[in-house]
Parts: C-alpha cells; structure tokens; sequence
C-alpha cells in the first residue's frame, strides 16, 4: 500500500500525492525525513501550478522496468517505447505552457520553491529555445516586458554589447 501525504496549496486546496511522486520535490523530501510532514503539507503554491507540478512529477516518477523474462531486446523495445511516449507527453506539456506564459513562469518559480531540479532544467531549457534567436523587442512583446531603458540607455547598452543584439 503506497504511502499518501495530503498537500495543500496557497489556494487552500488539498491533493492527496503518493510518497514516490512528491518526494521528488527535494523540499517536500526533506520535509519527510525531518518528519515535518505530519497532516496537510502547507505549500506556497496555487493550486493551479501545483496541479501542473504533479502531473510533472507523476509522469516522470521513476517506474521500475519489470521483464517478466530477460531478453533483451524486449526490454531495449519497452524502454523506447517509453522515451517514445515520455517526449511525446513532454512535447504536448510544452505547447500548453507556451501557449499560457502565466502558467510557465509560475512552475518555474514553483519549480524552484519545491527544489526540483529536473523540471526546473525542463522549463528553463524551454524559455531559452523560446527566445533563441529573438531580437530584444520580439523577446519584450512575447513575454509582455515594458522598455524601461531610455533612448540613450538603449544606445550605450547597444554600443557596449552589441554582439547581444544581432539575430
């Protein structure tokens, strides 16, 4: 019987997470160990992006590959199949969280909050392709960033690093 621990996000919302899914999060391991994990696990995290968090976690928690025989090609096949299926999945969680900037920069700080390095590495990668070969206007736009440099700032910045500016 899997051991379950209730979490409760900022929004004041309780999921019921197996042991093996949260103790991914290096905090909420922590947590655990310390046993300061007694009753609801009060998170500063919205619901929302908890519930992304988890879906992370649950589908990259760590399955162990039973073969019922040892033949191995079989299991080189299984194993494939379910990288196969782990990019798909990932592809499809990308889209989602390009398409809601919102959601992405809230499980990047949850992310980071939770201690979870592997998401943490995921999403930033994710950014950084976002804006690959931006201009820094068509990075300002795509995440609603005002220009707060004047004229003058932009010149002498431009001047200085101008290798940052190019295409």
């Amino acid at each position: 019987m899997a051991i379950m621990y209730a979490l409760k996000s900022s929004d004041n919302e309780i999921f019921e997470v197996e042991q093996k899914v949260i103790e991914q999060s290096e905090t909420i391991k922590k947590m655990i160990e310390d046993g300061a994990a007694t009753g609801e696990i009060p998170l500063q995290v919205s619901s929302k992006t908890l519930a992304k968090v988890l879906e992370w976690c649950k589908q990259r928690q760590h399955k162990t590959v039973e073969n019922e025989n040892d033949d191995n090609k079989g299991k080189r096949k299984k194993e494939r199949d379910e990288d196969d299926d782990i990019k798909e999945w990932e592809n499809k969680f990308s889209d989602e969280l390009k398409a809601d900037k919102d959601v992405l920069f809230d499980l990047l700080l949850a992310s980071n909050y939770l201690d979870l390095p592997a998401l943490l590495s995921f999403l930033c990668q994710l950014v950084a392709d976002m804006v690959a070969g931006k201009m820094p206007e068509e990075i300002r736009r795509m995440f609603n960033i005002e220009n707060d440099f004047t004229p003058e700032e932009e010149k002498a910045i431009t001047a200085e690093h101008g290798w940052a500016f190019q295409p």
